[in-house]
Parts: structure tokens; C-alpha cells; sequence
């Protein structure tokens, strides 16, 4: 059952169930006596008429949806809400009037895999140009024509209705009423013949600004960049990560895209872009399939691009992550706005895209507060518990995507606000990028870790603000260690063991630094800081203790050159050896004792010293070569 019907009325419902029957649908089911009866037919009732109904009518829906969107998902297909009208100036969670469109927007926000489709569509007559040419590139995708139209994935809003909503949560009659809600204004394309890489590049291009379409077939990408008079009205596409070789499963065997100058030809949208949009590549390493020419008609094209400061760049699969195939694009150096308000820059984000939200960013329905606005809350709550039942079932990459957008969609509804909860979603949206990295075989091993370590801190650092200044430090380096915790398993189970090994590192730093804040008043703490600091270094790696070792010998060899020449008492009788100081100096570290017991104090002190080193770094390196050779 891939479609339900979502109607004020039985006439409407009937209406539109009609549209089923052209779909090639059965007829709705009737009761002599009741009316519709129909699985299909979610509701049928009037919209409710306060804030309190309004919730237990969002909670039955929602509670109806989520079984059936779970069922049309894993069966392969897309899900599809048809709703029979709506006001899209009302499409607002958290403004008044609370009715039906308010209704339809809590429920748009909480599926954000579901496609929906308006029947009726009314109000914009009244509204300025600017509001109806936005809702005009909106309205294409989400007509009863579109149902006849070709499938799209609306799980990265590349329609922009989420992007709608949430532009009027964040601004309502002028008054700021959720003003940390970022927003997608700019639309991207991940595409890729293979659905599972379209998937996790369009995610990666989501997550940093874009609303996006993963193109897995050509019907969709002449939708997006064919022919003029075919297109969707979309305005200029801002960014494109593009695969080299398209073997759609619906491409015509006489169109050749694997050639940029072919696919330009094709699909002209693609080159709409004189206002700053990017084009880059990923390939598998198939250009000598294409021919020398084609290879070389490719890079001149490339090279023409980055003249035109418009991306050009060619990425590797597979890819060393979401991070790496953001810096290795060359996108997470860009620079794009600059906020006004805190003269901060946000680089590698989509341009009008500002996350993560400021410090200021708190004010509420009733000025500022700890918590964000209850209808918001209500959504969150629903997206996380979602994605919580979610995680232990993610089998692939879609999944694991789809719980990523679950996770993120609630981190930015609540913003600054409800740390607790805010907590919790940051947790799983590590966890689930994590996870379609690991499931993904278009990534390598040695994933882009440090850059996802700072972006936890970052994120915790944030939500510290409402902490008490006392508990401030703590609850951050707690939530730091319990989300390592968490990704480090998920490595561990995936059989990742130099990224679980960089997770344990990391959680032991995180464990010093929380070890520290505790015993800062002891000062036995500060004087055995430095040695822990430098034992977690060195098991860092089995390079770094080969190279302390040789490191510490020199150093010995030379100060017991220096003192030996320099002492009244000589090492042997006053007779000078020159590898005296050599053979003392290794001799030590490698824990043999004095060479004379009669030698002086210095030399025994010292020969102590170098032993005690030797000692533990023979220990470091005992232990690191056993870690290495116990993995299986």
C-alpha cells in the first residue's frame, strides 16, 4: 500500500480517492452505513480546533503513519501522503491558527520521506511576488499532476517544502519566533547510477546546507537539467557531485554520458551556473574504458571549470568519507556568507546556511527560554524516537541515511534549546553517519576522523551554554566520551580497527582532561599530567615509540658524553673511551644496571633514569605490537 489519503472530510477523501482509481488503485471501500471504510483513508474528520486537540490528533496520525511508512519503505517503494487542501502561508508549527494546515506541517517536518501531494492549493493569490515565486518552485513537485510524473526521493527536501516550513517556523509575522532553524536556500544534485552512492553523497551534501536530489536514473536528471521546456522550475542548481560513468538502467542506448561535453549537451541546466554553482566528479577509475579522447576532452572540460572558479575537482572512489569527500571536492575550504550579527564565518556551507546556531539564538514564543516551543518538541520527540527504533535494524546505506536525516532534522528544530534532548540527536546523527560509512562500499578504510571529533566538541560545546558554569566542563567532556563511546563501538562491530583505535585515543584524551578537572586543586595532579599526557601520546602509534626510542638513546648518549667530559670523577679510572658514553647510555636504557657500583652518584642517578625510560617505553612498545597482532 504505497499511498493514503489525509482529508478533512468524507467528500474530499472521496474525491481524491477517484485520483487512486486513474493510479491504477482499487476503489475505496464503502459502508452502507458508516461511509468510507478504508485502510487507505487515514482521516476523515474536521480540522481540530485547539492547541490541545491539535496534539492528540498529531500523535494519532503520526502513531498511524510511522507503521505504514516503516512497511512502504522496506518493501523498496515510496511512500505517499495525498492531502485534499492546504493554505501554504498556514504550513507554520508553530504560529497561530493551530487547524489543519498547522496539522499538515507538523506532519510534514516528522516524515521526512514521505512525499506529499495537495489536492487544493489556495491563498497565494493575496501574498507578494516573492512569496508566490518561492512557493511556485515548491508547488511543481507536490501537485495531483505530479502523481503521474517521475519519481523523485524526497528524504534531502530537494523540493523545498520542508525548507518552507521551516522558514516560517523560524520567522512569523516579522517576529522571530524560532530563529535558529537554519535554512536550505540552495539546491544540489548527488549524481550516480548506483542508488546507494547517490544516497550517501546526496546526505553529505545535505548535512552542509543543500537541499538534494540523489539521481539514480536519467528520466529524473532531464526533470532536473534537460531541455528547457521539460525542466522542473527550480531556478540554477548550486552544486553537483557527479559520477563520470551513468549507466542509468532507463538511459537510450544511443546517449552517452560518460563524455562532460555529451552530458552538457544533453542536459544544458547543468551549466546554469554564472551565479557561483560547482560541478565535481567521482569515478571508480574508468576513464581508459572511455578512450584516450574522451579522457582528454573530460579534463579540458574539468580545467575549464576551475578556471571559471566552479569546482572542476575529480574525487576517487571510494571515498575516504563524508568529511573526506568534503575536503577532497575542495568544499570544505570554501568561504561563503559571513553572518552580520557575530561577524562569524562559516566555511564549507551552503551559502545562507548557518550552523551551527548562535549563541543568542534563543528566543522562544515568550522570549527566551530553556526550552524550545512545545510543538516543536513534540516533532523532535517523534523524529528521535523514530530513529532510536531505527538504529539497530539499519541494514544499509538508505537506512542508516534515513535515520542520519531523522537525527539532524531534530538537532536543528530544537537548536540551543533542551540540551538533554539536543544531546541525544547529536549522538545519533554521529552514529548513523558512521554506520553508512561502514556500509557503504564506496568508502575506504581510514576514514576522516579528526574533523568529526571537533565537530562533537563543537556541537557539545554549544549545548554546554545552559549548563550551570560549575557543571559546564563536565557535562561537555561527558557527552564528548558517551558519543565517541558510541561510534567506537560501531567501528569495533564493523571491523574498523584503525578507526576504532582513533575513537579509543580520543576517549582516552577526553578521560585525562576530565580526570584533570576533577583533581585541579590537587597538586600531585599537575606534576603527573605531563607524564600521562605523554604515555597516551606514545601509544598513539608504533611509529611514534620507535622513533621516541631512538629519540631517548641519542639524547642519553649525549648527556653522557657532556657529563663524562665535564665531571671531576671520569667513567673508568680517569681513562677516556669514546664509547663509554655509548655503551653506558644503552646499556641503561635497556635496563642493565651501573657498569660499577663504585661509579659516582651522577652516573648511578642517571643510569637509574635512563633504565626507568627504557622501561616504559619497551612497555609501550611491547603493548602496541600485542594490540596489533591480537586483531582478527
Amino acid at each position: 500500500m504505497r499511498y493514503l489519503i489525509l482529508a478533512q472530510t468524507e467528500v474530499t477523501a472521496g474525491a481524491l480517492g477517484a485520483w487512486l482509481e486513474l493510479l491504477g488503485e482499487k476503489k475505496l471501500a464503502r459502508n452502507p452505513d458508516d461511509g468510507i471504510e478504508d485502510e487507505r483513508v487515514l482521516h476523515a474528520r474536521e480540522a481540530p480546533p485547539d492547541a490541545i486537540a491539535l496534539k492528540s490528533r498529531f500523535l494519532e496520525i503520526s502513531w498511524h503513519l510511522s507503521g505504514w511508512v516503516e512497511q512502504v519503505v522496506k518493501a523498496g517503494t515510496e511512500p505517499i501522503v495525498i492531502v485534499d487542501a492546504v493554505l501554504p502561508m498556514d504550513l507554520n508549527p508553530v504560529a497561530s491558527p493551530s487547524g489543519w494546515n498547522r496539522l499538515i506541517s507538523l506532519l510534514i517536518l516528522a516524515f521526512p520521506e514521505v512525499r506529499w501531494v495537495f489536492g487544493v492549493v489556495s491563498g497565494m493569490e493575496m501574498e507578494g511576488e516573492d512569496e508566490k515565486n518561492r512557493w511556485k518552485m515548491v508547488e511543481g513537485r507536490h501537485s495531483l499532476s505530479s502523481l503521474f510524473d517521475v519519481g523523485w526521493d524526497p528524504l534531502f527536501d530537494g523540493s523545498g517544502l520542508r525548507a518552507w516550513v521551516r522558514r516560517k517556523a523560524a520567522q512569523h509575522n516579522g517576529g522571530k519566533v524560532a530563529p535558529w532553524i537554519p535554512q536550505r536556500n540552495h539546491w544540489a544534485a548527488a549524481i550516480d547510477d548506483e542508488a546507494a552512492y547517490a544516497q550517501l553523497h546526496g546526505y553529505t551534501a545535505y548535512r552542509h546546507g543543500y537541499r538534494c536530489f540523489p539521481v539514480s536514473s536519467y528520466t529524473l536528471g532531464k526533470r532536473l537539467f534537460g531541455k528547457k521546456e521539460g525542466r522542473w522550475k527550480l531556478g540554477p542548481c548550486s552544486l553537483t557531485l557527479e559520477d563520470f560513468y551513468l549507466g542509468f538502467p532507463d538511459k537510450e542506448e544511443k546517449v552517452h554520458l560518460a563524455s562532460l561535453v555529451d552530458r552538457k549537451e544533453k542536459w544544458p541546466g547543468l551549466d546554469r551556473g554564472q551565479d557561483g554553482s560547482t560541478r565535481h566528479f567521482i569515478t571508480s577509475g574508468l576513464g581508459r574504458s572511455q578512450g584516450d579522447e574522451n579522457v582528454a576532452a573530460n579534463r579540458a572540460y574539468r580545467r575549464e571549470l576551475r578556471n571559471q572558479g566552479r569546482g572542476g575537482s575529480e574525487v576517487a572512489k571510494p571515498i575516504p568519507g563524508i568529511f573526506g569527500l568534503w575536503r577532497d571536492t575542495g568544499l570544505a575550504r570554501s568561504l561563503k556568507d559571513e553572518d552580520t550579527e557575530t561577524r562569524r564565518a562559516y566555511r564549507g556551507l551552503a551559502k545562507g546556511f548557518f550552523w551551527p546556531y548562535h549563541k543568542h539564538s534563543a528566543g522562544t514564543e515568550s522570549g527566551e527560554g530553556h526550552s524550545a516551543p512545545g510543538l516543536l518538541l513534540l516533532v523532535v520527540d517523534h523524529l528521535l524516537g523514530r530513529a532510536q527504533r531505527l538504529c539497530p535494524e539499519a541494514l544499509d546505506v538508505r537506512d542508516a541515511v534515513r535515520g542520519a536525516v531523522l537525527s539532524i532534522s531534530a538537532l536543528e528544530l530544537l537548536g540551543p534549546k533542551t540540551p538533554g534532548t539536543a544531546r541525544l540527536a547529536v549522538e545519533l546523527k554521529h552514529r548513523f553517519e558512521v554506520l553508512a560509512e561502514c556500509q557503504s562500499g564506496g568508502v575506504q578504510h581510514g576514514i576522516e576522523l579528526e574533523e568529526r571529533f571537533a565537530e562533537i566538541r563543537r556541537e557539545m560545546r554549544l549545548l554546554g551554554q545552559w549548563y550551570g558554569i560549575r557543571a559546564r566542563e563536565g557535562a561537555v567532556l561527558n557527552g564528548e566520551i558517551a558519543i565517541v563511546s558510541r561510534v567506537k563501538s560501531i567501528f569495533g562491530e564493523n571491523e574498523e580497527f584503525d578507526e576504532e583505535e582513533a575513537c579509543r585515543r580520543r576517549i582516552t584524551i577526553l578521560h585525562r582532561w576530565l580526570w584533570m578537572k576533577k583533581n585541579r586543586w590537587n597538586p600531585l595532579a599537575w606534576g603527573f599530567w605531563p607524564v600521562r599526557a605523554y604515555i597516551e601520546f606514545m601509544l598513539g602509534s608504533l611509529s611514534r615509540v620507535a622513533l621516541a626510542i631512538v629519540a631517548w638513546i641519542l639524547a642519553l648518549i649525549g648527556i653522557f658524553n657532556w657529563i663524562s667530559r665535564h665531571a671531576e670523577a671520569s667513567i673508568t679510572d680517569g681513562a677516556e673511551h669514546p664509547m663509554t658514553a655509548t655503551k653506558q647510555a644503552i646499556f641503561s636504557f635497556l635496563g642493565s644496571p651501573p657498569a660499577d657500583p663504585n661509579d659516582p652518584l651522577w652516573l648511578v642517578g642517571m643510569s637509574i633514569f635512563a633504565s626507568l625510560a627504557g622501561f616504559l617505553h619497551l612497555g609501550l612498545l611491547i603493548s602496541l605490537l600485542y594490540s596489533k597482532i591480537s586483531r582478527r
